[in-house]
């Protein structure tokens, strides 16, 4: 610090210092360990006494946050204290509408998830718990680029004669999407075709005319 000729702005005057403890102070060690307790070299150690020993420093569990939402649990809490627990969040924290949400299951499976709850509004998401579904983001993508939504609707009007075709699945996805409005759909076909030409480009020459056709 340099030097100074005048009153630091750190040098508060003695009716502003509070002699109070900033915090607790922590507790203090029973006496029954106190009564119990021996030393070698220095160090001090006693046994846990019975009356003290078993759960302790126990709280009140507050209901899970972000907690999944199944159709079969409707009744068992209010829409309120949902709205609370799932999209509550903190200062310091990353916002509950912006987490990464998990798809629990139930004894019902999938179908009793309430993708509703988390998703009010008109655009369908598709779901992840099928193989190959990490072309999920590449299909959203698509379906909102004009020109590959109107290709792929128009392509499945005619007869395709490919047994495997990722336009024609596009397409069938793309017309799901728009008429679920909001509903959860499913890519399993996409990503099934996906899979099918993946594992043909490993028996296919590089220099054929084959990947045209892909």
């Amino acid at each position: 610090m340099p030097l100074f000729d005048a009153t630091l702005l750190s040098a508060w005057p003695s009716n502003l210092n509070s002699k109070a403890s900033k915090f607790s102070p922590p507790p203090g060690i029973p006496p029954q360990v106190v009564s119990s307790m021996k030393f070698n070299e220095n160090i001090a150690y006693a046994s846990l006494p019975k009356e003290l020993r078993g759960r302790r420093n126990m709280i009140n569990a507050l209901p899970r946050k972000g907690i999944g939402r199944f159709r079969s649990g409707k009744g068992s809490v209010s829409e309120t204290d949902l709205d609370i627990i799932s999209f509550g969040h903190d200062d310091d924290e990353v916002p509950r509408i912006y987490r990464r949400v998990e798809i629990e299951y139930s004894k019902f499976g999938i179908e009793d998830f309430d993708f509703g709850f988390y998703n009010k509004t008109n655009f369908s998401g598709l779901e992840t718990h099928i193989l190959n579904s990490y072309t999920n983001s590449v299909v959203q993508v698509m379906h909102y680029m004009q020109p590959v939504r109107t290709l792929a609707k128009a392509h499945i009007t005619i007869d395709c004669p490919r047994e495997h075709c990722l336009l024609c699945e596009m397409g069938f996805i793309f017309r799901m999407l728009e008429d679920a409005k909001g509903t959860n759909c499913q890519a399993s076909n996409f990503c099934k075709t996906v899979g099918v030409l993946a594992q043909g480009f490993l028996f296919v020459d590089p220099s054929s005319s084959v990947y045209a056709d892909l």
